[in-house]
C-alpha cells in the first residue's frame, strides 16, 4: 500500500473500475431480479408443485449479486482510496474521459468510416487507433513533460508538415485518380501518417524519459487549451483524409475542405412503380453576382449517377 500513494492517478483509477464493476453487478442484479419474477408468473399460470420456484430459488442469486457489488466497491475504497475526495474525483472524471474518448474514436472510425465500403475491419481499427492516440496523449504530453521552447518547436513541426501534406503527397484539388491509383495514394498517405505519428511520439516519450512532471500552472493550462483547440482540427484534418482515401467519410470530408467547387444536386423522375434519381454535377459553379470578367469559362455539368427505387 506505501507504493499507490507515489501513482496518485493509478490508484483513483483502480478504485474507480471496481465501483464500476459494482454497478454493472446491481445492473445486472436487477435485470436477473426482473427475469426471475417474469419466470415465477409464467410457472405459476399452470401451478404444478416440481415447477413453482421457492422463495430462495428467486432471490438468493440476486442477493448474492448485491453482496458482490458491495464487496467489489468495498474492496476497491479500502485498498486503492487512498487520494483525497476531490483528487480521486477529478482523477477519475479525467481518466473516464480519455478512455471515452479514446476508444469511441476507434468505433467512430469503424462503424461510420468504414460503413459504406469493403475495407477491412482491421484497417480501420488501425486509423482510428492513430487518430486516438493523436488526439488524447499529444497535448497532454506536452503540457506536463515539455519546456517552453519544446512545446513551441513541436508545434511548428507539426503545423508545418501538416500544411506541407498535400505537396508530400501530390493532392491537388481537381486532381482524380483511377481505381487502382487511388488505392496507392491511399497506402501512402496512411504509410506516411503513421510513420508521422510514430516519430512524433518516439520524440515526445524520448523528452518525458528522466523528466518530473512540470506542474500545471494557469499558463500551462492555457497553453493546453490553444494547443488543444489547435491540434485537434489538425488530427482530425488528417483522420478525414486518410479516410476519404479509402473511401470513407466522404461527406465528411468533403464538408470539411470548403472546396468553392463541385457542386450537386438531384433532380427526380416519379412514376407509378419507380422513383429515378438524376445527380447532376458542375465541376465550376459560378456566382451571378460576379462580374463577367471574373466569370471565366462555362460551367461542366454532367450527370454524376442514376439510381432507382422500385415499387414492392
Amino acid at each position: 500500500m506505501s507504493g499507490y500513494p507515489a501513482y496518485p492517478a493509478a490508484a483513483s483509477m483502480l478504485s474507480l473500475l471496481y465501483i464500476v464493476d459494482a454497478i454493472i453487478i446491481l445492473v445486472y442484479s436487477r435485470f436477473l431480479a426482473d427475469l426471475m419474477i417474469a419466470r415465477s408468473k409464467y410457472l405459476n399460470v399452470a401451478p404444478d408443485e416440481e415447477q413453482v420456484l421457492s422463495w430462495q430459488d428467486e432471490n438468493i442469486p440476486v442477493w448474492m449479486l448485491i453482496v458482490s457489488a458491495i464487496v467489489s466497491a468495498s474492496i476497491g475504497l479500502w485498498y486503492y482510496g487512498t487520494n483525497v475526495a476531490a483528487v480521486a474525483f477529478t482523477d477519475s472524471m479525467v481518466l473516464s474521459l480519455l478512455g471515452i474518448s479514446f476508444f469511441g474514436l476507434i468505433f467512430l472510425a469503424i462503424f461510420a468510416g468504414g460503413k459504406l465500403n469493403s475495407s477491412p475491419v482491421l484497417l480501420w481499427a488501425f486509423i482510428g487507433i492513430l487518430h486516438a492516440v493523436l488526439q488524447t496523449s499529444v497535448v497532454l504530453f506536452l503540457v506536463i513533460n515539455s519546456t517552453w521552447l519544446e512545446i513551441l518547436l513541436i508545434s511548428l513541426v507539426i503545423i508545418g508538415f501538416s500544411y506541407q501534406m498535400p505537396y508530400f503527397f501530390q493532392v491537388k484539388e481537381g486532381h482524380s485518380f483511377s481505381r487502382k491509383a487511388q488505392k496507392k495514394h491511399a497506402w501512402r498517405l496512411l504509410t506516411g501518417w503513421a510513420l508521422f505519428v510514430s516519430v512524433l511520439l518516439l520524440v515526445i516519450i524520448v523528452i518525458s524519459l528522466d523528466r518530473a512532471p512540470m506542474e500545471v500552472t494557469g499558463w500551462r493550462f492555457v497553453a493546453a487549451a490553444a494547443l488543444g483547440a489547435v491540434f485537434s482540427c489538425v488530427w482530425f484534418g488528417w483522420y478525414l483524409a486518410v479516410s476519404l482515401a479509402f473511401n470513407g467519410h466522404n461527406n465528411e470530408a468533403g464538408g470539411g475542405a470548403r472546396l468553392p467547387r463541385y457542386r450537386q444536386f438531384i433532380r427526380f423522375k416519379i412514376t407509378e412503380k419507380q422513383l429515378t434519381g438524376y445527380v447532376i454535377g458542375i465541376d465550376t459553379p459560378q456566382d451571378k453576382l460576379l462580374s463577367q470578367r471574373e466569370n471565366t469559362g462555362r460551367p461542366n455539368v454532367h450527370v454524376v449517377d442514376v439510381f432507382s427505387i422500385h415499387a414492392q
